[in-house]
């Protein structure tokens, strides 16, 4: 119970708050393959385990102000994961979106991705920041990692690496 409210309930998932994950990738790609690998091919590196709408969506990615990072399924079902707020071609692109409470919401998320030339000729850096705002339980910066992991290091890395 909360002191403010005696009748209240205190909320099990989570409270308001801010959770920040950076990751960062080498990858044995160009930075220009990379950011084509983001955004024209999402489709064949977005890994099916993690598609909410189901493993047979098609992800949809455009670079430009306003797109969508967007999930479609061919019965008319979806989800927008994000909306590109900011965007400096072949660099960096800033998103946001949001999630609902049936995915441990309330919560709003800045994503901001960044490329930069590696140290040997034909590689990059992938950098990733998510920062979450609104309800965040207690095992979301563990959850998002290990969800940034899978989507972006095992499924963008490795396809662009692979010549994709």
């Amino acid at each position: 119970m909360s002191q403010d409210n005696p009748g209240a309930q205190e909320d099990p998932i989570g409270a308001s708050g801010v959770v920040d994950v950076a990751l960062e990738w080498p990858v044995a790609a160009s930075p220009q393959r990379l950011w084509r690998a983001l955004f024209e091919q999402p489709e064949s590196w977005w890994p099916a385990a993690h598609r909410a709408v189901g493993g047979d969506a098609r992800m949809r990615f455009e670079a430009k102000l306003g797109a969508q990072l967007r999930e479609e399924s061919e019965e008319g079902g979806g989800l927008v994961w994000y909306e590109v707020i900011a965007i400096d071609p072949m660099r960096s692109v800033d998103l946001s979106g949001h999630l609902a409470a049936r995915y441990g919401g309330p919560a709003s998320s800045l994503l901001h991705i960044e490329i930069v030339p590696g140290a040997d000729e034909g590689s990059s850096i992938l950098k990733l920041t998510d920062s979450l705002f609104g309800r965040v339980g207690p095992n979301l910066r563990g959850s998002l990692t290990s969800g940034w992991q899978a989507i972006v290091g095992e499924g963008l890395v490795a396809y662009a690496a692979g010549g994709g």
